[in-house]
């Protein structure tokens, strides 16, 4: 393989006999491609794992993209969320690739991966590594996103709130129950 993507296979015929001994060489190419693989870093604000209408995204997240699927060896390219959460790798060649997610904001963690049924909408990105491990990439992927969520207390709609410890006393001068730190 060439610096530039290219696969290269070389084969020899030798051909002998009475005649003197020469070699043909033949050789032929299959360039790899070149494609763009990206998606949204998001607030999954319900942590189910799956992207849902209104849930915005995520800006500031860094994106490294690696030529292996283990995410080892210096990053190919380092892509920053913008405002809205997106991030984009153009110019890939295809083959197999990880993303590693690094500069998570304070105060947030990863949801869980691989929710739901409609693999456009779920969070890729393994929560203990914060790594999509083993893209094999071979046309264009812009599904490839990670939901996040905040470190606070949770109160699913309609759920209940059980106090331990010490009660309603434990939440005395926290000015809102959410991110309460007592």
């Amino acid at each position: 393989m060439d610096p530039q993507g290219n696969v290269y296979t070389l084969w020899r015929d030798q051909r002998g006999g009475e005649n003197p001994i020469y070699e043909d060489i033949y050789f032929s190419f299959r360039p790899r491609q070149v494609l763009w693989l990206g998606d949204l870093v998001r607030d999954d604000a319900d942590r189910d794992g799956v992207r849902d209408v209104g849930e915005p995204g995520v800006p500031g997240v860094v994106a490294s993209l690696y030529a292996n699927g283990r995410c080892t060896g210096p990053a190919l390219w380092t892509e920053i969320t913008d405002t809205n959460g997106n991030y984009l790798f153009t110019n890939v060649l295809s083959g197999t690739h990880c993303i590693e997610f690094t500069g998570i904001p304070s105060g947030w963690d990863i949801t869980s991966q691989d929710q739901g049924t409609d693999e456009t909408l779920d969070s890729d990105a393994d929560p203990a590594s914060a790594q999509i491990r083993h893209l094999d990439l071979m046309a264009d992927d812009y599904d490839q996103d990670k939901g996040l969520y905040r470190l606070e207390e949770f109160i699913p709609e309609g759920g209940t709130l059980l106090l331990l410890g010490s009660g309603l006393a434990g939440l005395v001068g926290c000015a809102r129950l959410r991110g309460c730190k007592r």
